[in-house]
C-alpha cells in the first residue's frame, strides 16, 4: 500500500513499531487478562496506547501499567501523531531525528525501538518483503 501510494504522489510516512512492554511483568500484572506477545514483540495497536495517551485505562493490558511505561515515548509518539493530523507531515520538535517519506528505491522507514529511540532504517524487515513480493499479484 505504501508503495502504491507514493508511486501515485502521496507523501507517505512509513514506521515500524517495535517497543513492547515485558511479558512476564504485564502477565504478573493482570494474569489471563494480559494480551502479551510470548515472543516479547509488540502487539498490533501497540501505537495506540502511545499515540492517544491512553496510558490508564482501556490498554493496560496489552501495554502494562502506566508507572512501566516509557512515559517520553507516551508523549513524542503523541505530539507525532498530533503533527501529522494537523499537517499530513510527523515532523516535529520531539523526535530528534528527519523522518523522510516512504519511496520503493530507498524504504526509509520510521523505526521505534525495544528502547524507544526513533531511528530511520531503509528497508528493516526486506527479507519478509521479499517474500511476500513472491505472493503478491502481479496485477497483469
Amino acid at each position: 500500500m505504501a508503495e502504491a501510494l507514493s508511486a501515485a504522489g502521496s507523501d507517505v510516512y512509513m514506521y515500524y513499531w517495535k517497543w513492547a512492554p515485558d511479558p512476564a511483568k504485564v502477565c504478573e500484572d493482570y494474569g489471563e487478562d494480559a494480551e502479551v506477545s510470548p515472543w516479547g514483540r509488540a502487539m498490533h495497536c501497540m501505537e495506540v496506547v502511545f499515540a492517544f495517551g491512553t496510558t490508564k485505562e482501556g490498554y493496560d493490558t496489552l501495554a502494562g501499567k502506566e508507572e512501566d511505561l516509557p512515559m517520553d515515548l507516551v508523549e513524542k509518539t503523541m505530539a507525532t501523531w498530533y503533527t501529522f493530523a494537523k499537517t499530513g507531515n510527523p515532523n516535529n520538535d520531539t523526535m530528534g531525528v528527519e523522518w523522510p517519506t516512504y519511496n520503493a528505491d530507498t524504504r526509509d522507514t520510521m523505526v521505534v525501538n525495544e528502547d524507544a529511540t526513533w531511528k530511520v532504517e531503509s528497508d528493516p524487515r526486506s527479507e519478509d518483503r521479499k517474500v511476500l513480493d513472491q505472493k503478491r499479484p502481479t496485477g497483469e
